[in-house]
């Protein structure tokens, strides 16, 4: 919380005010109301005729008395969480509305101007423009052969990583403008500590801004350090520029993550510093394998992997707090972690349920044979879900080997896991659901005999997903067609099982072509419209990831090629392992590794209803994962958040396998 004072100003007054502002940030977004004079205002033209807000005349400089009203400006509490930091560092005044003389140095060289001000209520020429906070902003420039300064000191500290997150705005007559900013006549810049900070503002008319902008800089290099922050404008003899500044502070993320983030860098980010480099979300010496992502309703992401730490393989996973990825009641990602058994436990598939219920299955060779297990979060601890659902045989307790769990929940938060059963010699599809007391069969012969691929066949790779109205959907890759095909099926309560589409699961399924089609990754669109992605070897000897959509009656192709030829992915090196996650807004992602560049980065392209579109870079360059040559990122698991920030873990082998993760942030 800070406070501002409102110095004579009547109540009818200070409504009139908010309802005003109010209008400008409308009319400011319009942009008629955005344009810059020929000539931006100079300070001698403003200083020698103050702005006037109703009948009160605002005074630029003000002394806090004891007999002065204060009113609370109230900022996010959240950004930083009591007990999630030693202590929480703040810009003091960063609004400016507590007057001249508190919080900042600054000195104005070439002239004796003061750099803070009140402002008019609407932008008249040669007037400065409305304040982006209250009714004060920092005015840098505005006369010729100024050295403008304006600095405070800052400590952040050591368990936290900062922001620092400000509004601009520029003007300027300056007719020339330069490629780099800092080569133009006038000049605008941040430094930090003496550091230039990139980008520097463009002082000249063609790079001027259009109205208030929002800049945020990543303060991490500098964390348990006591730090100088220093805007910095010169201007020449000739045009005049000026730089506004208003609304400067420290920030961090939500600890609510159902809420929008605050002060977030634009593009791919790590979610906290380190998740996506050196010792990423694992943090472990082992080999770290299989990461499998799920966000709640809540906003909570939840990662699991098989982690060789202990010497065994364990199932560990981590929860993000908002602050930093923490584990769940004990040794969840150290030690034994939820597994804990002095068998392999490998292949987690993570889900959530509406109520924060976390579910993992993993396939476990602790029965003496590869069973399929499973643990759920209560809120407290990790427990087997019903007796011996993470010992002996588990949940598929027979004696064939049972692999590959994908698990799911629906709506009403009942479990589902699907795994692959080897069955006389040949892999079938099985599934079953909590039902509160027991795991059972989801129809009869769904865990038992042919399951619910039921053919001679060899059936692999298991996805299973919940629709909104409780339709359970498993996806798989079967080779009945004679090459593997992806197929499908669908689950309705009082229906049994039936083909999504005639045919969905034989002949050629939903792929449908010559090449092989196979490790299938499914997720359901709001309104019950699954979406598929897979890899095809159909465009010759490479990889690619083919995608296609359920659309009430038939599957469709995502633009004209998402099912051949290059498909989504569309390169002439390999590209595997899939996963897809749908938002709110039907909008498909899709994730996979790729050795475009010589080495496996983890490339994304998002579905937007007409066209596969890259998000921030993510399917050139570097993509999503952007470690490098020298280290091979692969095995991607993607989600999204309630907000429809998407999130991408995966697999980066180094010096040991670690896992990764970034999400995307808008501006």
């Amino acid at each position: 919380m800070t406070l501002t004072r409102i110095a004579g100003i009547r109540w009818r007054s200070l409504l009139a005010l908010c309802l005003m502002a109010l209008g400008v940030a409308v009319l400011w977004s319009t942009p008629v109301h955005a344009q810059e004079p020929a000539e931006p205002p100079l300070k001698a033209d403003v200083l020698s005729n103050p702005p006037v807000l109703d009948d009160v005349t605002i005074v630029p400089a003000a002394v806090l008395t004891q007999s002065d009203v204060l009113l609370p400006l109230v900022f996010d509490e959240n950004a930083f969480p009591p007990g999630k930091v030693s202590f929480v560092p703040v810009i003091i005044n960063g609004t400016f509305d507590k007057g001249e003389q508190v919080g900042w140095t600054w000195i104005e060289n070439g002239a004796s101007y003061p750099l803070i001000y009140a402002t008019s209520p609407l932008y008249i020429p040669r007037q400065i423009p409305p304040a982006a906070t209250p009714s004060y902003l920092a005015w840098l420039g505005g006369a010729k052969n100024l050295d403008d300064r304006l600095s405070q000191k800052i400590q952040l500290p050591a368990d936290y990583f900062v922001r620092l997150r400000f509004d601009y705005f520029t003007a300027s007559a300056e007719t020339e403008c330069n490629a780099n900013p800092s080569d133009n006549d006038d000049t605008a810049a941040l430094y930090v500590d003496g550091v230039l900070v990139e980008p520097a503002f463009a002082l000249c008319r063609g790079g001027v801004s259009t109205g208030w902008t929002e800049r945020t800089i990543d303060l991490s290099d500098f964390i348990d350090e006591l730090v100088t922050i220093e805007f910095r404008v010169t201007t020449d003899d000739n045009l005049n520029s000026n730089l506004y500044l208003d609304n400067i502070e420290l920030c961090g993320l939500s600890g609510d993550l159902s809420l929008p983030q605050q002060c977030m860098l634009a593009g791919w980010q790590e979610t906290t510093t380190g998740s996506a480099t050196r010792g990423g979300v694992s943090r472990t010496t082992g080999n770290a394998a299989s990461p499998s992502l799920a966000i709640s309703r809540q906003g909570r992401p939840f990662l699991a992997w098989s982690d060789l730490t202990p010497g065994n393989a364990e199932i560990y996973i981590r929860r993000w707090d908002g602050l930093l990825w923490q584990e769940m009641s004990g040794q969840s990602a150290s030690g034994g972690g939820i597994s804990a058994n002095s068998s392999a436990s490998t292949e987690p598939s993570v889900a959530t349920a509406p109520n924060g219920a976390v579910y993992v299955a993993w396939q476990d060779n602790g029965g003496g044979n590869s069973e399929i297990y499973v643990k759920g979060w209560n809120g407290t601890r990790w427990a087997e879900v019903g007796a011996f659902s993470a010992a002996g045989g588990g949940i598929s307790a027979n004696g064939t080997l049972s692999t590959q769990p994908s698990v799911a929940v629906d709506a009403t938060g009942a479990p589902y896991v699907a795994w692959r059963d080897q069955r006389a010699g040949v892999g079938e599809i099985f599934i079953k659901r909590w039902n509160g007391t027991y795991w059972a069969e989801l129809g009869a012969g769904s865990a038992s005999g042919g399951g619910i691929s039921n053919n001679d066949s060899e059936s692999t790779d298991p996805v299973v997903a919940a629709g909104d109205d409780g339709t359970i959907y498993v996806a798989w890759s079967d080779e009945a067609g004679g090459d593997s095909e992806i197929y499908i099926r669908q689950y309705k309560e009082g229906q049994g099982w039936s083909d999504v589409g005639a045919g969905s699961s034989s002949g050629g399924g939903i792929s449908n072509n010559a090449g092989a089609s196979y490790k299938p990754a499914l997720a359901i669109a709001p309104g019950n419209r699954p979406f598929l992605a897979w890899v095809d070897e159909s465009n010759g000897s490479d990889t690619e990831i083919y995608a296609r959509g359920w659309s009430d009656s038939t599957w469709l192709n995502l633009g004209s090629n998402s099912a051949s030829g290059g498909g989504i992915s569309n390169n002439s090196a390999p590209s595997l392992d899939p996963s897809i996650a749908v938002d709110r807004f039907s909008r498909a992602i899709v994730a996979w590794g790729d050795s475009n560049r010589g080495w496996s980065e983890i490339n994304l392209r998002r579905w937007n209803g007409s066209i596969w579109e890259d998000i921030g870079g993510s399917s050139g360059g570097g993509g999503v994962s952007n470690t490098g040559a020298g280290t091979f990122s692969y095995a991607p698991s993607a989600a999204v958040g309630p907000d429809g920030t998407p999130y991408v873990a995966w697999s980066a082998a180094i010096s040991n396998v670690r896992i990764y993760i970034r999400r995307y942030m808008t501006d």
